[in-house]
């Protein structure tokens, strides 16, 4: 399994969500996001942010969805800089799951 680590803006991954865990981090319980990546065919895995997961988590994302994930930069917020993400459902899987088909938060 590698890691999807995005460095530039307009890194992406798109692909099958396989699981969404939480898993105690560096910096306290984390989202862990597992995706079949489109483009390599490689099982990916990523920490995300609170804005990513927050995002995930109002788009209702689970297990089976197709998603496309675009890492925007770094914004300024209230308190501190944070990693800004774009996402796009691609596919639901047939669980009866609807909610939102993109998001910008």
């Amino acid at each position: 399994m590698s890691t999807w680590n995005p460095k530039a803006p307009g890194d992406t991954i798109s692909g099958q969500v396989l699981s969404l865990e939480r898993v105690e981090g560096r910096y306290g319980e984390q989202l862990v996001l597992e995706i079949l990546d489109d483009k390599t065919g490689d099982t990916m895995h990523t920490f995300c942010p609170s804005m990513l997961e927050s995002v995930l988590t109002k788009m209702n994302v689970g297990p089976g969805d197709r998603v496309k994930i675009r890492y925007e930069g770094r914004r300024e917020g209230a308190r501190h800089p944070y990693k800004f993400f774009a996402v796009s459902i691609l596919s639901r899987a047939q669980d009866g799951r609807t909610l939102f088909q993109e998001a910008r938060d």
